[in-house]
């Protein structure tokens, strides 16, 4: 026997059954998060579309502020200073009029800029809930995957790349125009995919914990399949039907995993314009740009030119 061999301790069966047992740990913790990043992705686009609905009672609101701001320019270009005051005067009787007449049309007003604020402060919160769920989405995903075939995502730089675009002149009337075509990505990915494997991530969970555990504590009496399907009344038929469908949700707990992993880095992953556009700038920086030598000076001897005698 090689000395080598003989010294080398052989690991245990306990070894292998504790890192299965850790490999479904880090399934079940896997699959319970996704749950929760599911849950806060819908609310994430439930904002979003709360705040296009509310963008109509926020251009109402910005109309009003027009109208009262040229109404008290107006009154301010009036080059008589006695007429500006009563100008002002008047806006001030038209305003304490409107209280009078009906309280709606003055509070009306502050109630529509103020929904129309809150539709601005949804679209915000949703742009920056997505990007932190983006972040532990690339987390989970990091999680269950090893990183040695494909490398790893960075969190950070996924999350960067969920931005909204920079501020323009306009984006206060609608910010919705700010969203980039990876904002909108991420927008279908979680009102769809992520809700769609979130379900799945869920569906596991209970066949393969909670399906056994109420088996387990009730005894075989809880029925899943009608009144005649429980341990008691049919004992082979209960027993094969659990049994089958715990191992549709074994084998699923895997296979949900990767799906879920793979649409991770559909979705965070670099595209081919800005890897085209990331390997042009390392390019650009490693180019070496080459330096024109300098002339130099003429070193002719004009006095030797001018001693040599003309040909004639």
């Amino acid at each position: 026997m090689d000395p080598i061999q003989k010294l080398s301790p052989t690991p245990p069966n306990s070894c292998c059954r504790l890192n299965s047992f850790k490999r479904v740990g880090v399934l079940l913790a896997f699959h319970s998060a996704n749950i929760f990043v599911a849950i806060g992705g819908l609310l994430s686009v439930a904002l979003l579309l709360a705040s296009m609905v509310l963008m109509p009672v926020w251009f109402v609101a910005l109309l009003l502020v027009v109208i009262a701001m040229s109404a008290v320019h107006g009154v301010q270009q009036i080059s008589n200073k006695y007429l500006m005051y009563f100008g002002y005067v008047v806006l001030a009787a038209i305003y304490i009029a409107s209280l009078s007449v009906n309280w709606y049309i003055t509070v009306g007003p502050y109630a529509i800029l103020a929904v129309g604020a809150v539709g601005i402060g949804f679209f915000f919160l949703s742009a920056l809930t997505m990007k932190f769920l983006m972040k532990i989405d690339v987390h989970l995903a990091n999680f269950v995957h090893s990183p040695k075939a494909n490398g790893e995502l960075e969190p950070d730089e996924c999350m960067d790349r969920f931005k909204l675009s920079e501020t323009s002149d306009s984006s206060f009337l609608l910010p919705h125009i700010r969203m980039t075509g990876r904002v909108w990505l991420g927008v279908i990915y979680f009102a769809l995919h992520k809700l769609l494997v979130g379900g799945l991530s869920l569906a596991v969970l209970i066949i393969t914990v909670l399906l056994p555990a109420l088996v387990i504590f009730s005894g075989g009496d809880v029925s899943f399949f009608g009144n005649q399907a429980t341990l008691g009344n049919n004992p082979v038929v209960y027993i094969v039907l659990i049994v089958s469908i715990w191992l549709v949700g074994a084998v699923g707990m895997p296979v949900v995993a990767v799906r879920s992993v793979k649409l991770t880095w559909w979705v965070c992953g670099e595209s081919k314009s800005e890897q085209d556009q990331t390997t042009f700038l390392q390019t650009q920086g490693d180019v070496i740009i080459p330096i024109t030598p300098e002339p130099t000076a003429s070193t002719t001897n004009f006095e030797a030119l001018d001693s040599k005698p003309a040909v004639v």
